[in-house]
């Protein structure tokens, strides 16, 4: 069996997000996201780092606040993480029968 390339993965991806979009999922885990995201704390850590940040820039960009960020997603706690996933698994199964 051939390996899948990488354009084949994002059309697949942008295939499966558009069906999600389609149907209210996308939304949905967004939103849900969100408030775990919320209920956890992590919007306020993520948003005081940034702040903080933003403070010792002498010239202040949004892409560099943006770089400095692209680590936050690896310090979304575990609990939401799994959860989050387990629902856009379901999600994905759904789309896919």
């Amino acid at each position: 069996m051939p390996a899948i390339t990488q354009p084949e993965v994002d059309v697949l991806f942008l295939r499966l997000q558009r069906r999600l979009v389609e149907s209210g999922d996308w939304d949905r885990i967004c939103l849900l996201l969100k408030y775990k995201l919320n209920d956890a704390g992590w919007l306020d850590v993520v948003q005081g780092q940034s702040k903080e940040h933003a403070r010792r820039m002498e010239t202040m960009t949004f892409r560099t606040i943006m770089t400095t960020l692209e680590g936050s997603p690896a310090s979304v706690p575990e609990n939401v993480r799994q959860e989050v996933t387990t629902i856009i698994r379901q999600a994905l199964e759904r789309q896919l029968e």
